[in-house]
């Protein structure tokens, strides 16, 4: 791979970073704090709570106040506020200490205080500060934000809309929120708190986990042919349209960018000869942007190249639909917004020396919507267009 790719991968790679953490992944935002009581809080440690207008507030001495629910993977937000010389944190995956509940819980931290060098928005675990933040921009006595989001191993801490730490770290899989009170004499306040749960399950669905742990399951081959995507690519008996064992069928109905992101692992595991991926339709359908969907396709490139570097991609672009078909309505609406996106999977495909494959315009119709000839419900193919499509990358496959 050439630098000038090299750098490219790289500054698509800390786009996608910096927009993740703000994402717009559908996994239900649920409240942590009523603003009323401790109703699902435990306080342990020395740490005087109380509630007022909305706020809750940490003084007196150290101590943690925990959250009732035990998460894996998953993302927190709420508005913080510290007093002067304060020091506190907003901890998750963690868990009180066996041999003393009341100390220092044992997992992440996002660090809350202005005045140390591993300041507001470090990465700490027990004593020890971690991961390095981009910039202090807070404040005693001022309210910001602070977002963590953390999936397997991946840590990513933003502070006012702002990512200031992206890391990996494996060290701790589940446990609590909390937060934390430090010194005597300073206060943390902390409102709008609200979690929510990025489990495998909750993300993506029980067809989804079904069909990932299945294809971990089975044994590696040489000279793969992945075909990668949705309940389109789902629905093609592969092997057999081509008569050709090496195609191993990676669609699962439902599946979005975020989930090939999410089990892009496997696909690369057995180094593929080739990989044909079709994602993005049911993205637009949940509402992301087309250049949300462009910046995953970026980082699934990216992923491929850097795990798999052999491996060749086709990136066949997203079909038409139609919307005179009534089921999938968040789907058949979504015209205008396919043709950018493909528009934009073209040039990508360019910039990574990835090949583009063009279905889109040979499922048309006069009306530019996909021909009923090869759907029945606007969306998906009946035999008539796996057919097509067979006939549109047959080449691909035999070179």
């Amino acid at each position: 791979m050439n630098n000038r790719l090299k750098l490219l991968y790289l500054m698509l790679g800390l786009l996608f970073f910096t927009t993740q953490i703000f994402s717009q992944d559908k996994a239900k935002w649920q409240s942590l704090f009523n603003g009323k009581n401790f109703d699902g809080w435990t306080a342990r440690g020395k740490t005087v709570w109380t509630v007022k207008n909305g706020v809750l507030t940490g003084s007196g001495g150290v101590g943690h106040i925990y959250a009732d629910p035990v998460l894996t993977d998953c993302e927190i937000k709420g508005m913080f506020k510290v007093s002067e010389n304060g020091n506190s944190g907003l901890y998750f995956r963690c868990n009180p200490p066996a041999e003393n509940p009341d100390g220092y819980p044992r997992g992440f931290e996002a660090q809350i205080d202005n005045h140390a060098k591993a300041h507001t928005g470090w990465l700490w675990k027990p004593g020890t500060p971690t991961a390095e933040a981009a910039a202090l921009i807070t404040k005693d006595n001022e309210w910001f934000s602070m977002r963590v989001k953390v999936l397997g191993d991946h840590i990513q801490i933003g502070v006012n809309e702002r990512l200031m730490t992206d890391y990996h770290d494996a060290e701790y899989k589940k446990g609590f929120i909390a937060i934390q009170g430090h010194n005597p004499g300073m206060t943390i306040e902390a409102k709008d708190l609200f979690f929510r749960d990025l489990s495998e399950k909750s993300r993506f669905g029980t067809y989804y986990q079904q069909k990932k742990t299945l294809f971990e399951a089975l044994p590696d081959e040489d000279d793969e042919i992945i075909f990668l995507g949705n309940s389109i690519t789902d629905g093609g008996a592969w092997a057999e349209i081509f008569n050709n064992l090496h195609i191993k069928n990676r669609g699962i109905g439902g599946d979005v960018t975020d989930g090939v992101l999410h089990r892009l692992s496997e696909v690369t595991r057995s180094k593929p000869a080739k990989i044909f991926i079709m994602i993005g339709v049911n993205d637009l359908a949940r509402g992301q942007s087309v250049q949300y969907i462009t910046d995953n396709y970026a980082e699934i490139l990216r992923r491929i190249t850097q795990d798999s570097p052999q491996t060749k991609v086709y990136i066949e672009s997203v079909l038409p639909v139609n919307p005179a078909f009534s089921r999938f309505s968040n789907h058949l609406n979504k015209s205008a917004e396919i043709i950018r996106l493909n528009e934009n999977l073209k040039r990508l495909a360019k910039e990574s020396n990835a090949r583009y494959v063009d279905l889109y315009s040979h499922f048309l119709n006069p009306e530019n919507k996909m021909d009923a000839s090869y759907t029945n419900d606007g969306l998906h193919l009946t035999g008539a267009g796996y057919l097509l499509w067979k006939s549109l990358i047959e080449k691909y496959i035999a070179e």
